[in-house]
């Protein structure tokens, strides 16, 4: 992994993706795990991206601590709660090649 070429590549996808999580670069996250996967397979690329990202999530959290609407909050609990139990009968139905 300290390849020249990896991190002619990794290090520009992870600046894009902080860019992009910073609000600069329009939501355009999800294109750092497909630039890393031109260096690594791709569950290896999402898998260095998601904690990474979550990370990035992580820190931005304090400067909006206890600045957020409660009965918004509730209103997307409870949808993501139902999107939660909705996706977990779905993969029981796919066939894949895991």
């Amino acid at each position: 992994m300290t390849e020249p070429g990896f991190c002619a590549i990794a290090v520009p996808a992870v600046i894009f993706a902080g860019i992009s999580k910073g609000g600069f670069g329009s939501g355009a996250a999800f294109a750092s795990a497909t630039i890393l996967a031109l260096v690594l397979p791709p569950r290896e690329a999402i898998g260095l991206m998601l904690p990474l990202l979550m990370l990035i999530d992580a820190a931005t959290l304090r400067p909006y601590w206890k600045q957020w609407s409660w009965p918004d909050g509730r209103l997307l609990i409870l949808g993501a709660r139902r999107l939660v139990r909705g996706c977990t009968r779905w993969p029981t139905t796919i066939c894949c090649d895991c």
